[in-house]
């Protein structure tokens, strides 16, 4: 979903590959306005399985300020690995926001409302 100010950022390559992760919590320099996730995610367990095993060895895989280990880092790893990854924008900008603070409970709250209605 690309929207205004993400939390996090999926940076691309010229073929569209994923290459780098940027995540507000960490401290990384974010766009004013670029690509982030919907929260939804799909993998085969396996190759899940064996990614993290794989991804828990890099030290880049923990957050640089909080020092971390979550799942988003995975999703360049993956792409890295030649990983096939869908990414399809399907959703409008309501359904992604990820409610970190009270500025985005409060942001979201009307769209909450009207679905609930």
């Amino acid at each position: 979903m690309l929207r205004s100010e993400p939390y996090i950022h999926f940076e691309r390559d010229e073929t569209g590959r994923i290459t780098r992760l940027l995540q507000a919590r960490e401290g990384d320099p974010m766009p004013r306005h670029g690509e982030s996730d919907a929260g939804f995610f799909c993998f085969q367990t396996e190759l899940l399985r064996s990614l993290l095993g794989q991804i828990r060895q890099n030290p880049a895989a923990r957050g640089g300020r909080t020092t971390e280990f979550n799942l988003l880092p995975i999703i360049p790893f993956a792409a890295g690995a030649s990983c096939r990854m869908l990414t399809p924008r399907l959703m409008t900008l309501e359904e992604t926001v990820g409610i970190n603070s009270v500025a985005d409970a409060r942001r979201v709250e009307p769209f909450l409302r009207r679905s609930n209605a």
